[in-house]
């Protein structure tokens, strides 16, 4: 049985705040980041950019699929997702934006959006 959801829904707005979210932080100027240098050492192993890049994608994914009830829903989320990650990577070589696009952070993205429709899948079952 398919649900509608409305416009406003608490869970749809939820699920383009975040969106929104994802795109400040990814294009957010070089020369506006607080980049410290003296990060302590328990935040300074390598990669960690890869792990930030999975986490804000999987959360991407379980709410994007708390919001919407059609069906073929994790097709959809998971083509936004990767399709968000290819944007915000591109969006990073505008020279305005002054990032370097990494191939390797948008494949931990589209891991990450494919994590949390995993998640959410899984869950909903168990449950």
């Amino acid at each position: 049985m398919t649900q509608n959801v409305s416009a406003s829904s608490p869970r749809l707005l939820l699920a383009w705040g975040w969106t929104l979210v994802i795109l400040v932080l990814c294009w957010t100027p070089s020369d506006k980041l607080p980049l410290d240098k003296a990060v302590p050492s328990f935040f300074a192993f390598q990669h960690l950019d890869k792990l930030v890049h999975f986490g804000i994608f999987a959360v991407f994914g379980v709410v994007w699929m708390r919001a919407v009830t059609s069906p073929g829903r994790a097709a959809w989320v998971l083509a936004g997702g990767i399709a968000l990650a290819v944007v915000s990577e591109v969006g990073q070589g505008l020279s305005i934006i002054a990032r370097d696009p990494d191939v390797f952070d948008a494949l931990a993205d589209a891991v990450g959006v494919a994590a949390g429709v995993w998640a959410y899948l899984r869950a909903a079952r168990s449950g």
